[in-house]
């Protein structure tokens, strides 16, 4: 201090004695304000803050400027660090107006009262550096602001060039916003929690320029997923490879594959990858799959199993005339020997894994399967408040399994394992329907004489299936639908999905019969909309096109 004037050390020590230890930390803080943002606000809020007092607000301001250096930054640094401080800034900016917000101090959501553009990119960096200069961590909100910025992407250009992306293009820039969707998330539940704010311009800002660009995407990929079916089956990893992708990448290695029903892709990317890393397990490959059309169960999951890319045939669960169903089990000891299959919930998972310490049952296989079927059992037709979304709490249940099952295995084999982590498709939350009625497709079917029949129509809220006469009335009746509804309907031959039989159900018989794919036909709604089925309450399902039911996770994990 003996380089600075007498005066203003004087005051200064009067600052510290008059004030309390939150006053001082607020005046302390100031001294940033200040720099950010001007003298007319630092003086309002000053004022406000302090009264009177703010005139040793003032006072430390001369001692630290004074002397400008790491020293002084850390002293405001810390103060900035405060959330007491920044709970009582905030609350008193909320009911100040007329000030132009000029960049980032943590920031505080007086400070997020702006666009998301890419100018504010300047500001973060500004606020970031700010702390690294002095050796401190930056707070976590700004730190958010920096990756949801430093994940920005030029709008304009994918707007101007989503035709031109290939499926593996598309879904790359899906996976990017599902993360960018994450950040945000966790920076509103940030401002909730630290200030009791819910709203705020920044993300509002984020939130409509992610969903109109998610809308797009979404679109793009439905329409180039579905035109180029039939050839992409080669040229994509489609769930029927997942198991042999994991053979051939890790060789040698046992198994284990832990099957989610119902898991989407991005909630993967955004939740499950997280609770893993909790749970001290790492990931050491992963990448996208694809589900078959329709993205149900039945057949996806079967898929999985046998390996047939897609199955031959679409199976509906019952007695099917001449044909004994296979279980997934058997198609997975058909193609590996030394395997076993379990299924069942959470609960039940975890007793039967403890208990094979015990009963040897573990002992020398190289594959172990592990079905999950809780979370579609808990989302499929559910009220409208639940979102398809995976909980916190379910995707640490998923890897409290996964690391359960590694456990045991060692225990058993004192080999440690590689875990596959894979869905047979995802669900999504419709509540808006389609403006074609499933009846209206059934009559157009029947007045033209196209429609078998001895068998039941399958309608459900995403998909529709029409038995017809004979392969041509399939493809008539396809054109005949078309043209009235062709710009809201998807509408495809059973064959055309690479299905050569479906079973479908005899009419007034709890029997069905193998039918040939090429007379029957399927049709799916365009968009994130519903066919008019069931309760109206329920919204949340699959077995569309849409990249929330298709894209599926493959991740391979093993211990850290």
């Amino acid at each position: 201090l003996k380089y600075i004037a007498i005066p203003i050390v004087s005051n200064a020590i009067k600052a510290i004695l008059n004030l309390k230890e939150e006053e001082l930390e607020f005046s302390i803080y100031l001294q940033r304000f200040l720099e950010i943002h001007g003298p007319k606000p630092y003086i309002t809020l000053g004022k406000d803050v302090l009264g009177e007092k703010f005139v040793y607000a003032v006072y430390l301001g001369l001692l630290i400027n004074s002397k400008r250096g790491l020293g002084a930054r850390k002293i405001i640094a810390y103060a900035l660090k405060s959330p007491l401080v920044s709970s009582i800034v905030s609350k008193h900016l909320a009911c100040l107006g007329g000030f132009k917000v000029r960049g980032f101090t943590i920031p505080i959501p007086w400070e997020l009262e702006v666009g998301a553009s890419g100018r504010r990119i300047e500001w973060v960096k500004s606020s970031m550096k700010y702390f690294q200069d002095v050796n401190l961590s930056p707070p976590e909100t700004i730190k958010l602001l920096d990756e949801i910025l430093g994940f920005r992407f030029n709008k304009e250009q994918i707007e101007q060039n989503i035709n031109k992306y290939d499926l593996k293009e598309l879904v790359n820039l899906i996976a990017h916003i599902s993360k960018l969707e994450n950040l945000i998330e966790r920076l509103r539940g940030i401002l909730v929690e630290q200030f009791g704010v819910t709203d705020v311009k920044f993300v509002r800002s984020a939130e409509a320029m992610l969903s109109d660009v998610t809308s797009k995407l979404y679109k793009a990929f439905e329409r180039k997923f579905v035109l180029s079916y039939k050839e992409i089956q080669n040229e994509l990893d489609f769930v029927s490879k997942a198991l042999d992708i994991a053979t051939e990448k890790f060789k040698g290695r046992p198994i284990i594959l832990i099957v989610v029903d119902g898991l989407r892709f991005d909630d993967y990317l955004t939740k499950v990858k997280d609770k893993l890393k909790e749970r001290h397990l790492k990931v050491i490959h992963d990448q996208v799959m694809f589900s078959y059309l329709p993205s149900i169960t039945t057949f996806s999951r079967r898929a999985i199993f046998s390996g047939e890319t897609p199955p031959k045939y679409l199976l509906f669960p019952g007695k099917i005339s001449g044909m004994k169903l296979v279980k997934e089990g058997a198609y997975l000891l058909d193609r590996f020997d030394k395997s076993l299959y379990i299924k069942g919930s959470i609960g039940e998972i975890q007793i039967k894994l403890e208990n094979m310490v015990f009963s040897g049952q573990l002992k020398g296989v190289e594959i172990l399967a592990i079905v999950l079927s809780d979370l579609e059992k808990a989302a499929h037709g559910s009220s409208e408040g639940f979102l398809a979304r995976l909980t916190l709490d379910y995707a640490d249940e998923i890897a409290k399994i996964i690391q359960t099952a590694i456990s045991v295995y060692f225990k058993v084999n004192k080999v440690i394992p590689v875990a596959i982590l894979v869905s047979d498709h995802g669900l999504e939350k419709f509540t808006r329907i389609v403006e074609v009625n499933p009846k209206e497709i059934v009559r157009i079917a029947k007045i033209n004489g196209f429609l078998d029949p001895a068998f039941e129509v399958v309608t459900t809220p995403r998909y529709i299936i029409i038995p017809t006469l004979s392969t041509d009335y399939a493809r008539r009746l396809i054109l005949e639908i078309e043209r009235e509804h062709k710009a809201k309907l998807w509408l495809k031959k059973i064959s055309d999905l690479g299905i050569e039989k479906i079973s479908m159900k005899l009419k007034e018989e709890n029997l069905f019969n193998l039918v040939d794919g090429d007379r029957v036909i399927i049709v799916f709604p365009r968009g994130d909309k519903r066919f008019k089925v069931g309760p109206t309450r329920s919204v949340v399902y699959h077995g569309g096109p849409l990249p929330s039911e298709i894209l599926t996770p493959f991740a391979a994990i093993e211990p850290e």
